[in-house]
């Protein structure tokens, strides 16, 4: 079998705690790189007849995962604070780890796991974190919010502010945040801003010089940003430079 890739947007009641799937099958790949961007995903593997699923929480530095050649893998990646819905674990206990997925997962990942090579394996995958749902309604919770106000200056906010905002003190803020996205709302911010730089350094156009985008993005500088991607991306700067664990972003799928 030719190995393939597949990415799927979730259903749109879905939508606000997932933030795509993806599937590869009989993967290649020995070494994934997963780069910080206050995700948590559910991994499948399945060889054969046998499976196994991990949880890997949001990571604070680039890391690279093994894989196993030949087999095939499904994944669900969470939006930052959506996991809590489907996990009988709080993001600040995975953080830069990965747990064994079947004791922490609300999901039936047996069924699931026989159904990887299917063509309506991602449907499934809808029904079965809908009737999470349905079992346990989702309920507002503040770091909700600081997420989409954080997403929404493209990370070009203080924490002070924002905690501010929300009637709150930056500690309080700060712990929410740990508990539900995995990391402090000061790094999801950094990441955040990161993450808009190289969408700006990736753009059709390509015009805009790296001294541009850095003030775009909220730098002081090009020195300062370059800085953060080496942090956060292990790479300097470039015009090819995509958060990696993120196909759909890198190629402009959905």
């Amino acid at each position: 079998m030719q190995s393939t890739l597949s990415i799927r947007a979730p259903a749109p009641a879905l939508a606000p705690f997932v933030q795509h799937y993806w599937r590869s099958l009989a993967n290649t790949d020995v070494r994934h790189g997963v780069l910080p961007d206050g995700c948590i995903d559910l991994v499948l593997e399945v060889t054969g007849r046998r499976w196994r699923g991990w949880a890997y929480g949001s990571t604070t530095r680039p890391t690279a995962v093994d894989c196993a050649a030949g087999a095939h893998y499904l994944g669900i990646r969470f939006r930052p604070g959506g996991a809590r819905h489907f996990l009988r674990a709080a993001a600040g206990e995975l953080t830069d780890r990965r747990e064994d997925a079947p004791p922490l997962s609300l999901v039936a990942l047996d069924a699931v796991a026989e159904q990887v090579a299917h063509a309506d394996v991602f449907a499934e995958l809808d029904r079965r974190l809908a009737a999470v749902l349905q079992r346990t309604p989702p309920q507002p919770h503040p770091a909700d919010l600081m997420v989409r106000r954080i997403e929404a200056a493209h990370g070009a906010i203080r924490i002070d502010t924002l905690a501010a905002q929300l009637g709150k003190s930056p500690r309080q803020l700060q712990r929410l945040f740990i508990e539900t996205v995995g990391v402090t709302a000061k790094f999801f911010a950094r990441v955040t801003r990161a993450g808009r730089a190289v969408q700006l350094i990736g753009a059709p156009d390509g015009g805009a010089s790296l001294a541009d985008v850095a003030a775009q993005a909220g730098y002081a500088d090009q020195s300062h940003m370059t800085r953060e991607l080496e942090r956060l991306t292990g790479a300097t700067p470039g015009r090819r430079v995509v958060f990696l664990q993120d196909p759909a972003r890198a190629h402009g799928e959905y």
